[in-house]
């Protein structure tokens, strides 16, 4: 996939590349849905590394394949100009796109042949090739294992795979007889301005299209064709979208698939990994459920340390710091001293000693509903956080639990106030 051309011309790109024009080239443009080439120019030590290429559309220069040449030096482009270089394209990635577009044409030939699934767009992607089809009705259906069965079955006959040009006036009567020597033609249209040069591509007795990409001469180079679960459209019931891989990505997908296997067995200790992970997951279940209880226990506990310690001092406020602590852990523990006394304002913390954490302060019942919204905001302020809340129940995350022993002051010195002004009247 060499060839040797003349540098016509060498311009700055924009974003550091070059667009260089060769007086012919092998490097195919993105077009058809197939990406770019990618590959080298090549003047003894000069070596040019061409990350894509696109044609002119319009204008002077409609047809002229572009090369977009990664960034390099000024001079190493310029002194190019005029010069025979060496194209080389990147073998393995030619390889894989003729493998997918010649795929391409026979999922969607065979799709339509056989389901009336009739291909509206195409996508070559990295990973896979997706294929958008319309289904006749609703209701309709692509059986994916006889579609993968039929087209690796033509792929084993070793199909033959042919392109010809020809002008308008031959495209035109294509479309009207709809076939030629018994093969089916397939194509979307082309612009009236498409006068000649028109390229068509056939797979012999299944399909003939129009097509500007690269393809194989036979399928049978195509090697297999893996056909990935198919996904429906809730929008357009109609609408299906059919993904594959093919040639060297079925291999590559073998391999991987190969390594992976391995390692859950490793990992596993069995090669029944879907028994395992059902047992792992029932095992997580009953961890958690003991991991609940055993959290309750422990806010109950604590709870009722604060609130007798708090009930002891004829304090407003039971505290609970918990390292390990949750937001489950604080709502347990606020409940259960709540059951008995609804009126005292519990301040729960969770996390590091001096560190970030969250808290919770909450109140059952007056005055105590009434002294959290009023000191929330600046409880959370105090350590170094934000938080929100509203009757009497406000929660929030902070950076520094250290200051905890603040928010206890101000809680206590509030109620006193309040106290106070109860007294005084």
């Amino acid at each position: 996939m060499t060839t040797a051309a003349t540098v016509l011309a060498a311009a700055d790109g924009g974003d550091g590349e070059w667009d260089v024009v060769l007086d012919k080239t092998v490097v195919f443009p993105e077009g058809g849905g197939q990406p770019a080439d990618t590959g080298r120019l090549c003047l003894a030590e000069t070596v040019l590394d061409v990350v894509g290429a696109t044609t002119a559309k319009t204008g002077p220069d409609a047809g002229v394949v572009h090369h977009r040449v990664a960034a390099c030096d000024r001079l190493a482009v310029e002194s190019l100009v005029g010069e025979s270089v060496v194209v080389k394209v990147a073998e393995a990635r030619r390889i894989d796109h003729m493998q997918q577009h010649s795929a391409q044409h026979l999922v969607s030939a065979v799709a339509a042949e056989v389901f009336g699934a009739a291909t509206v767009s195409w996508e070559l992607g990295s990973e896979a090739t997706a294929i958008d089809v319309e289904l006749t009705a609703a209701e309709d259906d692509v059986d994916v294992a006889a579609l993968e069965a039929r087209i690796n079955a033509l792929i084993r006959a070793r199909t033959p795979v042919t392109s010809h040009v020809v002008d308008r006036a031959a495209m035109d009567a294509l479309v009207v007889a709809g076939e030629a020597d018994g093969t089916k033609f397939r194509s979307r249209g082309l612009p009236d301005s498409v006068t000649e040069g028109i390229r068509l591509v056939a797979i012999a007795g299944v399909d003939l299209n129009t097509c500007c990409g690269t393809h194989v001469t036979n399928l049978s180079e195509l090697q297999a064709i893996k056909l990935l679960p198919p996904s429906r459209s809730k929008k357009h019931p109609t609408k299906m979208q059919l993904s594959y891989v093919a040639g060297q990505r079925v291999l590559d997908r073998v391999a991987s698939a190969v390594v992976l296997s391995s390692q859950l067995n490793k990992a596993l200790g069995s090669a029944a990994w879907l028994e395992c992970i059902a047992s792992y997951k029932s095992a997580a279940k009953e961890m958690a459920r003991t991991q609940k209880a055993l959290v309750a226990q422990l806010a109950s506990s604590q709870a009722d340390v604060a609130r007798d310690a708090a009930c002891a001092a004829g304090s407003p406020l039971a505290h609970i710091h918990q390292p390990a602590g949750d937001a489950a852990f604080a709502k347990s523990a606020a409940a259960r001293i709540h059951e008995t006394h609804p009126g005292l304002v519990v301040f729960v913390t969770c996390g590091s000693e001096s560190g970030a954490g969250i808290f919770t302060l909450v109140a059952a019942a007056e005055p105590g509903k009434s002294l959290v919204d009023a000191v929330g905001k600046q409880a959370a302020s105090l350590m170094d956080g934000r938080g929100g809340g509203k009757g009497g129940k406000f929660q929030g995350k902070v950076a520094n639990l250290g200051a905890r022993g603040e928010v206890v002051a101000l809680i206590e010195a509030r109620s006193g106030e309040g106290q106070s002004q109860d007294q005084g009247q």
